[in-house]
């Protein structure tokens, strides 16, 4: 017992002891020196608790608890009890140079930035490259490929020839489900021809097949053309194949992640980082099927409820004892855990599968602060180490159980009580892989393992494997000969430092004149002296300044710091130190150095990629197979690990991706892979930006908007028509009023110039008549002419004569000229 702040507490030892002398109490004097694991209600409980201590002594020896407590002293920055003792048995400082602390702080940091990095995942479910899907499946792709084979053969005219192909395809074996390559022909019979040949249909003499197969030849030119087409039609088969498959891994990917997130997963793992970089193995359980408290709302009201998820937890190096033959989780004998429970959780295993009801309440009923069983030898430097205070305080309320998943025989099954149908007909010497669980002195759960491969919840990694070996070497083992001489070194230096700090003095007490205090030194101080008793004249006081070697130490100290980085693979620029030169001090020498460094941390991450995520999710991803009725997902999944690509992939992939944006920034190559190709680039580089929203449409959205243009470019297009149908239709109602007034125009010429005409025959006909008139009346008046000249002329020679007779008369009547 022990005095803690005015509180009277008692360890685990002493606690077990009081329990022990209770039970041997009860039993009575005869009994007292029974073995403990003789007091277990049940042979099952005593069977576990002997291997367990099995493990624990095999664990003892192997000296690994011990490397995990110098290890975590190592990242307290604490002496192990041992050093403290020699350095307070010499004296001087007791410093401590944490740089172990360091180390493994800036490795812790780095692996979460690889593993844990915002809004993504490091692992992905996706098909093997062999992609098995169901049979129901396998048939419809099939007959999707026979009659995309169809339809390409109905392009060619020739019956005989396409007669003669689907016989050829008939006595083409299937291989795995598929037909696959292209039809073989015998090129003797199916020789490609260039051309009809001359003659070939009128040679009665040749054979049927050759003149059916030059018809074909002559319709599909040649073979290779007809093979080709074939295989372009199963590799686009295949692709689609793949993309099914891919989408079914998405869907089941997705499920994972939101079973991860409810169980903690993010939390568990960051945990489990922080005891990697300290540890020799770090651990993660899971998946824990538990009860946990939630709301829903109903009718917009908050309703507490209970649902069941899949917990993942961090394990303490601690609590794990594999069997002394085990190097991996599931291999060796058994496997097993120290639990710690509190009553709520024991409360709530009740009614549970797998779980006695009975035993659980006789644990809630009895239990007194400890298990007569717990002998673990290092809970009281577990508290100390964890600082959790002491023993007492560290596990107060608290019901130590054991987590059992191992080999047992099924007769001890039997007897337990376990109603497995398999295990109740199995012969009693069959050994069986089970889980157990112990709380306090009863064995509150067995079941058989159900999983296909015998996997047990577990999963490990180690900074630094150890080759044949359970356990690992920690970042803090693998630098801590450093760790020593540093602490050495600054020891040196801080105990010469405060020894050169001032003078040493010596000092002739008898030659002191008063009894002042020799102790109090300081500026301007009288000392009183007697003279030197020999007459020499000889000083009392000498002061002698002691030798610094702080420069030679600090160096030692600087040369041991810099092989820390050589020895953990973390070197100071990579968590920011400012005190670095060379090449670190542009930004693509640092960018080279941080590759090469980081070698190291990815060989560490490779290590939880493969023996932690990776098997975690395929066994969640098999579990929700198994368990779900609805999922009838029979696909073959390869889980991904992607933290220990990340350092080199990531940044290398987004500069190539932006440089593959860049070149088919073109219209050809536009139109080749159409908006869905680009929309796909442009997704992926969204994601990488890690961007509040998707700015990118999803396919659907960019179908919706495709439909939609379509649409409204047929509406356009029909009211282009329309309006065409409408001007053709006035173009035609136009050209034919246009010929049906052309038509009445001709008629109107037409009639105009027959009238034009007979007006110009008429005008004809009358100027005939008026000429016919005008010469009637030109020889009518020609005559008259005539005839008026002949009268006239008649006329003139009667007036002629009258005039002559007259002028006769007269002559005579005047008698001249007579």
């Amino acid at each position: 017992m022990q005095i803690i702040n005015g509180v009277l507490v008692q360890g685990i030892s002493e606690m077990r002891e009081q329990e022990m002398s209770r039970r041997n109490a009860l039993m009575g004097e005869d009994e007292a020196d029974v073995d403990p694991r003789t007091l277990f209600t049940s042979s099952l409980a005593g069977h576990i608790l002997q291997e367990f201590h099995n493990n624990r002594d095999a664990r003892r020896s192997s000296g690994v608890e011990e490397e995990m407590f110098d290890s975590l002293r190592a990242y307290n920055g604490e002496y192990s009890p041992e050093d403290m003792a020699k350095i307070r048995a010499t004296g001087g400082s007791d410093i401590f140079i944490n740089l172990t602390g360091v180390k493994a702080r800036a490795a812790a940091s780095w692996i979460r930035d690889i593993l844990l990095p915002a809004k993504e995942k490091a692992w992905a479910v996706s098909p093997t490259p062999m992609v098995e899907l169901p049979a129901e499946m396998r048939a419809t792709i099939q007959k999707a490929l026979d009659d995309q084979f169809q339809d390409y053969l109905e392009f060619l005219p020739e019956d005989e020839y396409k007669a003669q192909q689907q016989q050829q395809q008939q006595q083409i074996p299937s291989q795995n489900g598929n037909q696959q390559g292209a039809v073989n022909m015998q090129q003797e019979e199916f020789a490609p021809q260039q051309g009809p040949q001359p003659g070939a249909e009128a040679n009665p003499h040749l054979p049927a097949q050759k003149q059916a197969a030059e018809k074909g030849a002559r319709a599909a030119k040649t073979i290779k053309e007809f093979n080709q087409a074939r295989r372009d039609i199963e590799d686009m088969l295949l692709t689609e194949i793949n993309k099914i498959a891919l989408h079914e891994m998405k869907k089941q990917e997705l499920q994972i992640e939101d079973q991860l997130a409810e169980g903690n997963w993010a939390k568990a793992l960051s945990d489990f980082i922080d005891d990697f970089v300290v540890f020799p193995t770090a651990f993660i359980k899971g998946p824990i099927i538990a009860k946990d408290d939630t709301l829903t709302y109903q009718g917009g009201q908050p309703v507490p409820s209970q649902k069941f998820i899949y917990k993942n937890k961090r394990v303490s190096p601690f609590d794990i004892y594999p069997s002394a033959n085990a190097t991996g989780i599931n291999d060796g004998t058994n496997l097993i855990e120290h639990c710690r429970f509190t009553r709520r959780e024991l409360s709530d295993l009740r009614g549970l599968p797998g779980y006695n009801t009975e035993a659980l309440e006789k644990v809630l009923e009895e239990y007194t602060g400890t298990a007569s069983w717990l002998d673990s030898g290092i809970e009281g430097d577990k508290a100390s180490g964890e600082k959790r205070g002491n023993e007492h305080l560290a596990n107060k309320d608290i019901v130590h159980g054991l987590h059992f998943h191992g080999s047992i025989s099924t007769k001890i099954l039997k007897e337990w009580g376990i109603e497995d149908p398999e295990v109740l007909m199995a012969d009693d010497s069959e050994e069986m892989e089970i889980e157990a669980i112990i709380a306090g002195d009863y064995a509150i759960k067995a079941q058989r393992n159900k999983d296909p491969l015998r996997r047990r919840p577990y999963y490990k990694a180690s900074f630094q494997s150890r080759p044949g070996s359970f356990w690992g070497i920690s970042l803090p083992l693998r630098m801590n000969d450093i760790q020593r001489m540093c602490n050495a070194a600054a020891r040196a230096l801080s105990n010469n430092m405060g020894l050169a700090s001032g003078p040493q003095i010596e000092l002739y007490v008898d030659r002191l004149a008063d009894n002042g205090d020799i102790t109090n030194i300081q500026p301007f101080k009288i000392w009183q002296l007697t003279s030197d008793p020999t007459g020499g004249g000889g000083r009392a006081i000498q002061f002698t300044q002691p030798t610094s070697n702080a420069q030679e130490l600090l160096a030692v100290y600087k040369e041991f710091e810099l092989r820390a980085d050589d020895a953990t693979g973390i070197p100071r620029y990579s968590y920011g130190n400012e005190r670095v030169g060379g090449a670190a001090q542009t930004a693509s020498g640092l960018s080279m150095l941080l590759e090469s460094a980081s070698k190291a941390i990815k060989d560490c991450v490779r290590n939880i990629d493969k023996d932690v995520i990776v098997p975690r999710v395929e066994y969640q991803f098999y579990w929700n197979v198994v368990s779900d009725p609805k999922n009838d997902y029979t696909g073959d999944p390869k889980v991904i690990g992607r933290g220990s690509s990340a350092l080199t992939l990531k940044g290398s992939e987004q500069m190539r991706r932006n440089e593959f944006l860049q070149i088919t920034a073109n219209q050809i190559d536009q139109q080749i892979m159409g908006l869905d190709g680009r929309a796909e680039i442009l997704r992926t580089i969204a994601e990488d930006l890690n961007l509040d929203e998707n700015v990118i449409p999803s396919r659907l959205e960019i179908k919706a908007q495709q439909a939609e243009a379509a649409k409204a470019a047929a509406q356009r297009q029909a009211e282009a028509m329309e309006l065409e149908k409408a001007k053709i239709s006035t173009g035609l109602q136009a050209t034919k009023e246009q010929i049906t007034g052309q038509e009445r125009m001709h008629q109107q010429t037409q009639q105009f110039k027959m009238a034009e005409l007979q007006s110009k025959q008429e005008a004809k006909q009358l100027d005939a008549q008026v000429a016919i008139a005008r010469m009637e009346a030109g020889r009518e008046a020609k005559v008259h002419d005539t005839t008026a000249r002949l009268e006239q002329t008649q006329y003139q020679e009667q007036g002629k004569d009258q005039r002559h007779n007259t002028e006769i008369a007269l002559k005579l009547k005047e008698g001249s000229g007579i």
